[in-house]
């Protein structure tokens, strides 16, 4: 990973909403979503594997055009499946709702509402490096937390261990 690629991303707009984000969030998401389903936990094992690198779309503002989505349809409950993936190429607002075009990848065209599926959307590339660089910053930060708070616990040991009880008295009185 190059530094130029993470400050390339992190210059576009369209990538601002990745940055209160982490993978762990993203995969806490989509098993909060899966586990809302009446399905196996295997066959959710099995989604989640799947969806290993997308994200959970619960807001149309975060679909991009030309992304792959991968879609679970929640119009029968007894036939739950997860949708190969396909492209989306148009996004249509009607009184009906909003209707997401894609292309599958036997250039097959089909068209879903947003309100009837759950959608996962595939990790960019960008995005990839964002979420790397985050949850490196944060594994750093967590690791320097830990060590200050040992160094820390470490002082006040050593120096309740050194300080004999009559000198913390003598200097408490001066």
């Amino acid at each position: 990973m190059k530094i130029t690629d993470v400050l390339t991303a992190l210059e576009t707009d369209e990538y601002r909403n990745i940055l209160n984000s982490s993978t762990d969030t993203i995969l806490r998401i989509k098993r909060s979503v899966l586990s809302s389903l009446n399905i196996s936990s295997h066959v959710r094992m099995n989604y989640l594997q799947k969806l290993e690198e997308y994200k959970f779309i619960d807001r149309i503002n975060e679909l991009r055009m030309g992304e792959c989505v991968r879609v679970i349809s929640l119009n029968s409950v007894a036939n739950i499946a997860l949708h190969n993936g396909a492209i989306i190429c148009d996004i249509k607002f009607t009184d009906k709702g909003s209707i997401i075009i894609c292309k599958n990848f036997c250039h097959r065209h089909f068209s879903f509402k947003m309100e009837e599926c759950l959608v996962f959307q595939k990790l960019s590339y960008q995005e990839k490096i964002i979420l790397n660089a985050l949850d490196h910053l944060a594994f750093e930060d967590e690791n320097a937390s830990e060590s200050v708070n040992s160094s820390d616990s470490e002082d006040s040991y050593s120096d309740s261990e050194t300080a004999s009880p009559s000198k913390y008295n003598a200097s408490k009185l001066k």
